[in-house]
């Protein structure tokens, strides 16, 4: 991804609320035997970002 030109990428992290227990609750409906708590989350978005070309002459 490059946002040299154009678009919009931003993040943020979570560390607790609602979307915590979302996320532990997915992780756990497919994968019953982990018993997995989230304690944080990486959450990240872009708009209108460009494929990275990395095409040198």
């Amino acid at each position: 991804m490059d946002n040299r030109i154009k678009g919009i990428i931003s993040y943020r992290q979570v560390t607790s609320g609602g979307l915590l227990l979302t996320a532990s609750n997915n992780i756990n409906q497919y994968f019953p035997n982990l018993n997995f708590t989230a304690s944080w989350l990486f959450i990240a978005t872009w708009d209108k970002v460009p494929y990275y070309s990395n095409l040198q002459s």
